[in-house]
């Protein structure tokens, strides 16, 4: 049922594209509009029932009436669908050699009606029509024909049955050529048309050209006389009757002005030639204070040309008004504008000032601002009318901003009404030879009739050569196809294994090419097949040289973690069976972060880079090298005969890591941590080994670095100590174990409290109570000091609110300089913290080390602006024990200033101690920063610090560090 439904739906959508296609042409190119409906009326025909075919040729027909064909082509096109229908449903014959055989009747048909004398058109245009009715209805009908085979193919019509490779082959070919040529057929018509336009449109240009000269040398012989006059009236502006006289003089020195006078400054004429006009009146004493050219004058004092002027008092008998166009130049004396002179220019024979610039079928008007005439050739545009109601308003298109393509509204061909059609060129008169402007434009019409035959001997030379083109290869392509059944189908046989017998590197017999086609085509096959033998080939150098780099290091260049396990392994199996000795060196460098981080990590590779250089001097020999990743190395060392051999090697590689290395223009010095283990003393398999050498590095890094250390089985202890440390925090931290404690910071002066100092302490479940200096440098090897951090800001957030309801003293938290090594953390971790517990950032104080610092300057400095836009400060703690200097206090954004402990103990005024603590003050005042003093255990300590003026105190003298149930806010001290 739904197949049923679905067959009657693409029959109607068939019938419909058939009205369509020749209701709704597309435009193939200018002129030529093709008509696609057939198409659909010949697969109709083609599988559907008789009555669904003829309804759809009735469709086509009565749609192209009534788009506006003419009635000779509607009925062309029914009585295509109806041969068609005929003789197919008859013979089932070839569709396409009927609709081709039915096109050569009309063909024959057309001409014999034309050389009859009974169809009135002109060479050209019959060659066109001729040849257009052709090309629609053979296009037509190879592309329903390609239509056909593809449907075909998937054995959806013609009964199930699959086409033959003949048809297949010289269908597809002739389609494929057909289109090609049309296409390229359009577009050289197309271009030719474009060309044309181009030509039209720079012969227009050229003609502006020239008559603007032709205008500008009009009125530049004029404007001398003008300005002439204007210079020789200024100083005798006074004398009237002198300047009429210099008026009559220069007026009859230059014949081709209609008048010439001079105006004072209120408009008034006080000279003019002719003195008198056709009546006989006086022309002097005439007001010209109402024209626009005099307000224009009179504002910019520069020269300046009027619009039309339509003026009967030069008109002679008949009293014809005569259009005139006045040229002013304003007379300027040192008190400003005395007034003007101005020359009356006759532009009633225009026509014949451009005469022999005209193109014979060119029209040229002159029009002012207003859109007036001012001199037309066309004898029918008077001067004076309104330009916009004589032009047409009907175009085709825009050339350019100056040009348009003007076409009549009316029935008929494109051809027809484009030979209608004119061109209109509108842009201002150019006026860089004049020292003034003049607001005119120039509009040039030109009819395109004389082109026309231009463009139908170019279509029809096209359409012709394409009708041609399409005989020969639809002959080629029936002959072409007996002929290349055999081998295509031999090539097909052999595309089914192709890749197998490239891989088994088979000798291929390949068949040979019959035509020139198929030869192209298996000389590709053969070029296809070298490539993919190329192909197979690189893709087995590649898988060879990625088992090469999957064991190296993109950097260096040495083995790669992935190789170290086979290299020890077979070190190990080696030393077995010959019953030798060899070592495995575990080498961390020394610092390189700190390097990594102060010079760049382009810094760092150049680095690492000189180290496996030096490594591979002093042990490529007789080592396998590996970089374990970072700056971490393993080597190992065969080929050795005892411990000593190994440690006389291993001194002359760090004697010569000593060396500073050059990076850029900057000298970097390097140490290393080396722990060695060795076969069989040590270990006899690979994991002990590594291990123990690891081990032994630990211990030499411990040492202060720049050194080796031999593993001893006293280092297991220790090192499994640590590592369980490790452990017993990571665990403390999910389970609850750490406290807090918090000591007191008061007011020298006052004794009030200011805030309070969170210090985290440890409840381990075996070893008791642990102080922050027991496990925070574990905690500092590995990232658990940020776990640490995090829990210490968030729990001391939460306690002071819960303690303190109203106002919060200030919270000071310690912050480790592991933050400032992970980016913009320690802000998201802070942010975080505050927007959860609702803390007020302007009471928290984070403190941070002058190590800390000191290592990350940049990134802490940075990361410290961040947390300050939001109100966190900070203070720089324990300040004199590190080696930082007091211009870190300008350069450092810090608000807080703790000084050690060690200064705390003073006991006189004369000290040195005194005297550095006195400078420390002075220079923290003169920034800003309050001062800490820590450490504060007697009473004169806290009156000395006091006399000092130090801000504010911390230590046991007020309050030894207490969980905050314990500390008791209220006895000594109140929140300020």
């Amino acid at each position: 049922m739904v197949r049923k439904y679905m067959t009657r739906g693409l029959m109607l959508t068939l019938m419909g594209a058939a009205a369509v296609g020749n209701l709704v042409p597309v435009s193939i190119f200018f002129g030529f509009d093709w008509l696609w409906g057939g198409i659909a009326v010949l697969l109709t025909i083609r599988y559907y029932p008789r009555s669904a075919g003829r309804l759809s040729t009735l469709f086509a027909g009565l749609a192209g009436f009534w788009g506006g064909r003419c009635l000779l082509g509607s009925w062309v096109y029914l009585f295509e669908g109806l041969w068609v229908d005929y003789f197919w449903h008859r013979r089932k014959r070839s569709m396409l050699l009927l609709d081709s055989l039915y096109w050569l009747a009309v063909s024959i048909i057309v001409s014999i009606t034309y050389f009859s004398g009974r169809l009135p058109l002109h060479p050209q245009a019959f060659l066109f029509l001729l040849m257009k009715v052709l090309v629609n209805g053979v296009v037509n009908a190879f592309i329903a024909e390609t239509v056909a085979v593809l449907i075909d193919c998937h054995g959806v019509g013609n009964g199930g049955r699959l086409p033959s490779l003949q048809r297949i082959l010289s269908t597809l070919f002739i389609a494929f050529v057909c289109l090609g040529a049309l296409f390229l057929i359009s577009f050289g018509s197309w271009q030719e048309f474009r060309h044309m336009e181009a030509d039209i449109r720079a012969q227009l240009e050229f003609t502006h050209q020239a008559v603007s000269v032709a205008i500008q040398n009009e009125l530049l012989g004029q404007a001398r006389a003008v300005a002439l006059l204007a210079e020789v009236a200024e100083p005798i502006m006074a004398q009237p009757a002198l300047v009429q006289r210099h008026t009559e003089l220069i007026r009859k020195a230059n014949t081709g002005l209609l008048g010439l006078y001079v105006a004072d400054d209120e408009g008034t004429s006080i000279s003019f030639s002719p003195p008198f006009d056709e009546s006989g009146q006086s022309n002097r004493g005439r007001s010209f204070a109402d024209r626009e050219y005099y307000a224009e004058l009179i504002q910019t004092q520069r020269p300046t040309v009027s619009s039309l002027i339509m003026s009967e008092v030069f008109g002679g008998a008949n009293r014809a008004a005569t259009p005139l166009v006045i040229v002013g130049y304003p007379i300027l004396g040192e008190s400003g504008v005395l007034g003007y002179a101005a020359g009356l220019l006759d532009f009633s024979q225009f026509a014949s000032i451009l005469g022999p610039l005209i193109h014979v079928d060119d029209t040229i008007t002159l029009i002012d601002r207003y859109n007036r005439v001012i001199g037309s050739s066309r004898p029918e545009i008077s001067p004076g009318a309104d330009f916009r109601e004589i032009e047409s308003h009907d175009y085709h298109h825009r050339l350019t901003e100056a040009i348009e393509h003007h076409m009549p509204s009316q029935s008929g061909s494109l051809l027809e009404q484009w030979r209608r059609s004119h061109y209109v060129f509108r842009e201002e008169m150019r006026t860089n030879e004049l020292a003034f402007d003049v607001p005119w434009t120039i509009i040039i019409e030109r009819p395109i009739s004389s082109y026309i035959d231009r463009l139908y001997e170019y279509y029809n030379a096209g359409l012709a050569g394409f009708l041609v083109f399409l005989a020969v290869a639809g002959l080629a392509a029936i002959l072409g196809s007996h002929w290349l059944g055999k081998p295509i189908r031999t090539l097909a046989a052999l595309s089914q294994d192709l890749l197998a017998r490239i891989r088994q590197r088979q000798e291929i017999d390949w068949p040979q090419g019959r035509v020139v086609e198929q030869a192209a085509l298996i000389d590709n096959y053969k070029e296809m097949t070298a490539a993919i033998k190329q192909h197979v080939d690189e893709i087995e150098l590649y898988s060879k040289r990625l088992e090469y780099l999957a064991q190296r290091d993109a950097l260096t260049g040495l083995l790669n973690r992935g190789a170290l396990g086979e290299r020890l392994q077979g070190a190990v199996e080696f030393a077995r069976a010959n019953n030798s000795f060899f070592a495995v060196l575990f080498m961390d460098l020394d610092r390189f972060k700190l390097v990594n981080d102060t010079y760049g990590h382009d810094a760092g590779d150049a680095i690492l880079v000189e180290v496996a250089s030096r490594l591979r001097e002093c042990f490529s020999d007789r080592a396998a090298i590996i970089r374990l990743g970072g700056d971490e190395f393993v080597v190992v060392l065969e080929g050795v005969a005892d411990a000593e051999d190994v440690g006389g090697l291993i001194e002359s590689f760090l004697a010569a890591l000593r060396s500073p290395i050059l990076v850029g223009e900057v000298e970097v010095a390097v140490g290393a941590s080396i722990g060695v283990s060795c076969f069989p003393r040590d270990g006899t398999d690979a994991n002990t080994l590594l291990r123990r050498a690891d081990i032994a590095m630990y211990y030499a890094k411990q040492g202060g670095g720049d050194n080796y250390r031999f593993y001893d089985r006293d280092m297991d202890k220790g090192y499994l100590d640590s590592a369980q440390l490790t452990s017993d925090l990571r665990r403390a931290i999910n389970e609850g174990e750490l406290r807090l404690h918090f000591q007191p910071i008061v007011n020298c002066c006052t004794h009030q409290l200011v805030g309070l100092e969170a210090l985290v302490r440890w409840q381990h479940p075996q070893l008791g109570l642990l102080l922050p200096n027991e496990f925070l440098p574990t905690a500092e090897e590995s990232d658990l000091i940020l776990e640490v951090d995090a829990w210490v800001l968030a729990e001391a957030c939460r306690q002071v609110l819960s303690r303190f309801a109203g106002k919060t003293p200030l919270l000071f938290v310690n912050v480790s300089g592991r933050h400032f090594r992970e980016g913009g953390r320690l802000l998201d971790m802070v942010a975080s913290i505050l927007e959860r517990t609702n803390f007020d950032p302007g009471a928290l104080i984070l403190e941070v080390t002058e190590t800390a610092l000191v290592e990350h300057l940049d990134s802490a400095v940075r990361s410290m602006n961040e947390l300050r836009a939001i109100r966190v400060r900070f203070a720089l703690d324990d300040f004199g024990r590190g080696y930082s200097s007091l211009a870190y206090l300008a350069r450092l954004p810090i608000s807080v200033l703790k000084i050690s402990r060690c200064f705390a103990d003073v006991r006189s005024q004369e000290t040195k101690n005194a005297a550095i603590i006195d400078t420390v003050l002075e220079m923290a005042r003169s920034l800003g920063i309050i001062v800490i003093i820590e450490g504060i255990e007697t009473s004169q300590q806290l009156e000395f610090f006091a006399n000092h003026r130090c801000d504010w105190a911390q230590g046991f003298y007020f309050s030894l560090p207490r969980s905050m149930q314990e500390l008791d806010s209220g006895a000594s001290h109140r929140v300020v």
